[in-house]
């Protein structure tokens, strides 16, 4: 066996002996619903009974399908749906109790709509008026988080795709997306105008 022939099979020995010690760890949170698993793990957590938009929250968690949320949106001169991701640890990613607060300041309704299912963060008590609200994968056919919140979204008459978590509808018409609920510019203006 000559220099190189041994240099080349020390190296494939070697990859093959890292590639095995690799182990993916952690969890596919974001990319499916979990709603088996959280649903088996907290059934008391979860309603899935017809929703009433003016229920207040009782720390159940509504699951439901977009056409029910559409009622609930024409019903305010502005609401505003927050496409939750438990998870998110991105910088507009905020605490839902905070983005009540602003909500409330700014006249606009909030509706969380969870992104995926989370035994842990579903269970915690948020100072939040509205219920959060867990997309029905049953009803949509599909344990893909993509797919179910694209077609809740496409119910509620959002068809472009999804860009930013935050969905501004004034009374019951989408209106746009908004990137950074505490950092936009329109919304700065409306509180200052309002102050």
């Amino acid at each position: 066996m000559n220099y190189y022939s041994a240099v080349r099979l020390l190296t494939i020995v070697s990859l093959f002996i890292i590639l095995q010690s690799c182990a993916i760890k952690g969890n596919f949170k974001g990319l499916y619903s979990y709603f088996n698993t959280t649903y088996k793990a907290k059934p008391e957590l979860f309603s899935k009974e017809k929703w009433n938009c003016h229920e207040k929250n009782d720390n159940k968690v509504r699951i439901i399908r977009g056409k029910d949320i559409v009622k609930c949106l024409s019903q305010y001169s502005r609401s505003l749906v927050y496409i939750w991701s438990p998870n998110c640890t991105s910088d507009i990613c905020y605490p839902l109790d905070e983005i009540q607060k602003y909500c409330n300041r700014q006249g606009i309704e909030l509706f969380i709509v969870a992104e995926y299912y989370d035994a842990e963060k579903m269970t915690q008590q948020y100072t939040v008026k509205n219920p959060i609200l867990a997309i029905d994968t049953e009803y949509y056919k599909t344990n893909i988080t993509k797919r179910y919140v694209a077609l809740f979204l496409k119910d509620i008459d959002f068809l472009s795709p999804l860009q930013n978590r935050y969905l501004l509808f004034e009374k019951g018409n989408f209106s746009r997306e908004i990137y950074d609920i505490f950092n936009d510019e329109k919304l700065k203006l409306e509180e200052a105008l309002t102050y």
